[in-house]
């Protein structure tokens, strides 16, 4: 599951280039606060991508969180969810069968979470389904868990409108967006960062800048 425990191991790792894109022009921006239980990921506006995310992760070409420019190298530990059944395995959703149902309703595809060890500790989850549609869908119904759980009580609306970003209550800054078929999930522990939810627009930025086409395109 998506979780970070703490903000006090070692250096965070990366390395590489910058990844370049198609959609150009983002920077580290959002709207908001609303109300968590306001969001409705049916009326967001998602980017399109051609590129395989889950690859992207796996292998640490990712953008990095708090060096821009760069990616985030190998993994610290990578945990495949070949199946909506392993992804569940470890998940702690108050109905695991009803969601199981969501998620093969949504044409669940690949997924996999990738961690980041450091002072300030990361992961990237991304999940594969069927097209954006079909995210918004998932998103939908998960979303009624992130308000309850993850202390979003008022989330942050990513300017793009493809998305949210909230601080829980132990301090990790989250961000979930769709980018064409992906469901994007990031956490960075920034505890002590005054602009941490500025931090997390800009990576959001990044990974649309990276892999991100024109919203009105169509995923090949």
């Amino acid at each position: 599951m998506l979780a970070l425990g703490g903000c006090t191991t070692g250096t965070s790792s990366g390395s590489g280039s910058g990844a370049t894109g198609s959609s150009g022009g983002a920077t580290d921006r959002a709207s908001g606060p609303v109300a968590c239980d306001q969001v409705d990921p049916q009326t967001w506006s998602p980017f399109q991508t051609a590129r395989d995310l889950v690859a992207v992760a796996t292998s640490g070409e990712a953008p990095h969180p708090l060096q821009p420019g760069s990616t985030v190298g190998p993994p610290t530990i990578t945990d495949p969810y070949p199946t909506a059944e392993a992804f569940l395995a470890q998940s702690n959703v108050p109905d695991p069968d009803a969601r199981l149902q969501v998620m093969e309703d949504a044409g669940y595809q690949d997924g996999v979470e990738t961690e980041y060890a450091g002072v300030r500790p990361f992961k990237v989850q991304v999940l594969d389904f069927r097209d954006s549609g079909a995210v918004a869908d998932y998103l939908t119904a998960r979303l009624p868990n992130i308000c309850a759980r993850g202390g979003a009580r008022a989330v942050t609306v990513f300017e793009d409108g493809d998305g949210i970003s909230w601080i829980d209550p132990l301090g990790a800054t989250h961000g979930e967006f769709i980018l064409g078929s992906k469901q994007v999930s990031l956490i960075l522990c920034e505890c002590d960062d005054p602009d941490a939810l500025a931090t997390m627009a800009a990576w959001h930025d990044a990974w649309i800048e990276g892999y991100g086409s024109s919203a009105s395109s169509s995923e090949s």
